[in-house]
């Protein structure tokens, strides 16, 4: 894992912090400032030419993933992704990179299945909650 520190940009979104974070982290890497995007994970990456996903607290894994447990819908989410590294932008202006094994560790330790408004479906969606300590502490640790 690598730990960089975020540049900033003059882009903002108000209402969305993950598209945000999701410009930052495109800007650090490749030095260009694009429009957040709403790519499917098993179609693209965020950072298509990096194959890097975006990700940042509160966020959803993917719409349908299809298992039962956390455990069964992180593995059809490996099965099925597009990208082969995974950046997540933390609230303190860092960001980690990962690769699949350290970013699937990170999904189990920091997400949980929870019900998706009725409007999606109502189905068990794979989310992270805020950022906690414990995510950080366990981010630093695997530098």
């Amino acid at each position: 894992m690598t730990r960089i520190i975020r540049k900033q940009t003059a882009i903002y979104y108000p209402h969305n912090k993950g598209q945000q974070k999701q410009v930052e982290v495109d800007f650090t890497l490749t030095n260009q400032i694009r429009k957040a995007d709403h790519v499917p994970f098993d179609k693209g990456s965020d950072i298509p030419e990096l194959n890097i996903s975006v990700k940042s607290a509160r966020f959803t894994l993917a719409a349908i993933l299809y298992g039962d447990t956390l455990e069964a819908k992180v593995t059809d989410y490996f099965n099925r992704v597009h990208s082969t590294t995974w950046a997540y932008a933390t609230e303190d202006g860092y960001i980690y990179l990962m690769n699949k094994q350290e970013f699937a560790e990170f999904l189990l330790l920091s997400c949980s299945l929870q019900k998706a408004s009725s409007k999606n479906g109502g189905t068990k969606v794979v989310r992270m909650g805020t950022e906690t300590r414990t995510v950080i502490q366990w981010l630093e640790a695997h530098i």
